[in-house]
C-alpha cells in the first residue's frame, strides 16, 4: 500500500528538501516478517526514488493482532535532507511504502500511519 502527497516549490530555486514525519502505530500485528514504511521520491510522479534507510522504519512482529489501549502506542520520527534541486514552480511527489519487512505474505498485519508531515525547501 502507498501514501502519497505532492508539493509545489512556489519560491526560488532550491537546493535541497528537509522531510520529516512520524510513523504510529495503532494495532499490534503478528507476521513473523513484521512490517516497515519507506519513503520514495519523485519530480514527476511516476519514477520513483527510494529515499534511503534513514527514510525506512521497521516496526518487529508481535505476539498478537491486538488492539491497543492507549493509541499510537509507538511513534517513531523519521528526518533527512534530500540533495533534490527544485526549479520554481516544479513539484516533488513523496510516496510511503507500507510493506510487510520481507516475503509477501502480509497477514498478521499491524496498523501503521503517518503523521506529522513537514516538508522544507532549503536554498
Amino acid at each position: 500500500m502507498n501514501i502519497y502527497s505532492k508539493y509545489r516549490n512556489t519560491g526560488q530555486s532550491v537546493s535541497s528538501v528537509t522531510v520529516s514525519y512520524d510513523v504510529e502505530k495503532y494495532r499490534n500485528g503478528n507476521n513473523s516478517n513484521g512490517f516497515r514504511i519507506q519513503m520514495y521520491y519523485s519530480k514527476n510522479g511516476r519514477d520513483w526514488t527510494e529515499a534511503g534507510g534513514i527514510f525506512r522504519t521497521h516496526f518487529d512482529p508481535d505476539t498478537d493482532m491486538n488492539g491497543l489501549p492507549e493509541v499510537p502506542s509507538e511513534t517513531r520520527t523519521a528526518a533527512g535532507t534530500l540533495s533534490i534541486p527544485l526549479e520554481r514552480n516544479e513539484d516533488l511527489y513523496l510516496a510511503w511504502n507500507y510493506s510487510v519487512s520481507s516475503d509477501s505474505n502480509c497477514s498478521g498485519a499491524m496498523a501503521l500511519g503517518i503523521d506529522n508531515v513537514e516538508v522544507t525547501f532549503n536554498r
